[in-house]
């Protein structure tokens, strides 16, 4: 199939290799499809998608057909709800074809359940969200040891502040919005001179889509405290919010919860997002060079064309679209790249990707010149004519990566060889 295709591009794209892609998607077996779920490269974004998430027994399992695959009814006890109303037993619908592909629930199991009700409030879970509960269930079993502790430390010193604003943090930053407003409106009932519950029941407010109720937070705050620093910098991220774009180059951006704001062409020079949820955003053809993004998350954000140069990417949850994007001496280290990401046409000369894992990413054009790859695993990989001059990989394994090697006419797919990575420094590199 392969030898037929041709190409009238002058340049082959990633667009190209995305219809390919498709081409050989169509050539599976429906079954292989349906049950090919998206590594949960950023399984935290589950957990804030899902209305209903808890971690649960499987108590009893009914079949409701006989067949390879039937269709199951399972009761399951409650252990711990952190999302919802779920509470006692609940009934969870299962299985079918290709819904969890020949992995049954089986009585005694314990899941991390994320769920979305349907319309009559049924509940019903397949092999994906079952893998995305898999994946967030460390994090989650973090999130209740650090709650507990500070519930212990509420418990035994009722009148000290710290653990009451360490829960209220814990509550905002796994966005379970109505329990942290709640936990920090506590707090200036018990502190009304303090400005950091103030400027997070803001936050909580902008994160639900409440600004204006946010907005009216900070004004009263102001009026007891006065322009205190935090409450200041919470209201200039309320009014870039609502669109006003003025002064950037002197707004705090760290723990921003920023939502279809439009920074497209600005300057923001070492900017500072650590901490921020970007939903929606756009930086394309911006000067970010020299910002910061330590533990952002990027629920959708776009760099295509940006000039990122020497910027920093430091546990940051998902990753932007940087296609054309100017990468050089960045670092990106324990980042957690969504699937599929693309690093097409990036520049990424003398650029550092350390300790993280890279699944079907695309790689198309990509300039590595001098880059240092090191502890990465990269799984599945779509690499379009290599160009690895100089790049150092250390500590790095490829798991049934692809090279596609195309010109104005023909392509040409083969397993990736360590052939196809000479003029790189190699070391301990394997290919499986």
């Amino acid at each position: 199939m392969w030898d037929d295709v041709r190409f009238a591009t002058r340049r082959p794209t990633l667009s190209v290799l995305i219809a390919l892609t498709v081409i050989v998607f169509a050539s599976w077996s429906p079954g292989a499809w349906a049950c090919s779920c998206a590594p949960a490269g950023a399984a935290e974004f589950a957990f804030y998608r899902a209305p209903v998430a808890f971690r649960g027994r499987v108590a009893s399992v009914e079949n409701l057909e006989q067949r390879a695959e039937p269709r199951q009814l399972a009761t399951v006890d409650v252990i711990e709800t952190w999302k919802g109303d779920a509470s006692g037993q609940v009934a969870i619908h299962a299985g079918g074809p290709n819904g969890l592909c020949g992995v049954p629930l089986r009585t005694g199991e314990v899941h991390v359940f994320l769920l979305h009700p349907d319309p009559t409030g049924r509940l019903s879970t397949n092999i994906c969200s079952l893998y995305d509960g898999r994946s967030v269930a460390p994090m989650l079993a973090g999130f209740s040891r650090d709650l507990e502790a500070a519930d212990a430390a509420i418990q035994a010193a009722p009148g000290a502040l710290a653990p009451l604003l360490t829960r209220a943090r814990l509550l905002r930053y796994w966005r379970l919005h109505d329990r942290a407003l709640a936990a920090y409106r506590d707090v200036t009932t018990r502190t009304p001179d303090l400005a950091e519950p103030y400027a997070g029941m803001a936050r909580v407010l902008a994160a639900q889509g409440r600004g204006a109720e946010g907005a009216a937070v900070i004004e009263e705050a102001r009026a007891r405290l006065g322009d205190r620093p935090e409450l200041m910098a919470v209201a200039r991220i309320a009014r870039i919010n609502a669109g006003d774009l003025a002064d950037l180059a002197t707004v705090d951006f760290r723990d921003a919860d920023l939502t279809d704001v439009d920074f497209a062409g600005r300057d923001l020079r070492e900017a500072n997002f650590s901490g921020a949820f970007l939903t929606r955003v756009r930086f394309n053809g911006s000067d970010l060079r020299g910002a910061r993004f330590d533990r952002t998350r990027f629920a959708g954000a776009y760099m295509e064309r940006a000039d990122l140069q020497d910027s920093i990417f430091m546990a940051s949850i998902g990753f932007p679209e940087i296609r054309g994007a100017d990468l050089r001496r960045a670092r990106m280290e324990r980042v957690g790249f969504p699937p599929r990401q693309s690093l097409g046409d990036a520049n990424l000369e003398g650029a550092t990707i350390l300790e993280s894992r890279l699944v079907a990413p695309f790689i198309d054009g990509s300039r590595l010149a001098g880059a240092h790859l090191i502890s990465l695993r990269i799984t599945y990989a779509f690499i379009v004519n290599p160009r690895f001059e100089s790049t150092e990989f250390q500590d790095v394994t490829f798991t049934d990566a692809l090279v596609y090697r195309m010109d104005t006419r023909n392509m040409d797919r083969a397993p990736l060889t360590l052939d196809d990575l000479r003029g790189a420094r190699l070391t301990n590199v394997r290919i499986e």
